[in-house]
């Protein structure tokens, strides 16, 4: 199992995706509030230093690498999407697209959000045993060979 946050979280959802070492290694992971999309990136003052191009945003970015799945590709490894509910716009877009598009093409991905957490502390979510995000890394660590397909939420898990 691998959990990350941010940019951890980008490559968290990169280890569970089309590209990682697949769920013979991996059997789940959590992205906690992760670069999912790059392309705001490609285009703000950060590239400066980067120098992304069109070509590698596409191979690096778990979205893009999610919509460009077939729909009876192998199952990849369990992902659970958390971002904090007062998170800037582009975190809590990015972890939707990313639960859209892995559910689009039939992959097991969860979303649980974390009500009242911002971009800094989301994380305490693993420090409250009473916490859902916690509750569901928990209940997927204890589920690895029945993963749900689909995108599944709190509630229905």
């Amino acid at each position: 199992f691998i959990a990350g946050h941010s940019a951890g979280g980008h490559l968290a959802a990169m280890m569970c995706g089309p590209r990682g070492p697949g769920s013979r290694v991996i059997k789940g992971g959590c992205s906690i509030s992760g670069l999912h999309d790059l392309e705001p990136i490609r285009l703000c003052y950060l590239n400066e230093r980067l120098l992304l191009d069109a070509e590698e945003v596409r191979e690096n970015s778990p979205v893009a690498l999610a919509r460009a799945l077939p729909l009876r590709a192998p199952a990849l490894p369990h992902l659970l999407l958390t971002v904090g509910s007062e998170e800037g716009p582009e975190y809590l877009r990015q972890c939707d697209d990313l639960a859209h598009a892995l559910g689009d093409a039939g992959q097991p991905v969860s979303v649980v959000n974390s009500l009242s957490a911002d971009h800094f502390t989301v994380c305490e979510a693993f420090s409250d045993p009473e916490h859902d995000v916690l509750k569901a890394m928990l209940r997927m660590m204890g589920q690895t060979r029945k993963a749900p397909r689909g995108i599944a939420t709190a509630d229905q898990q």
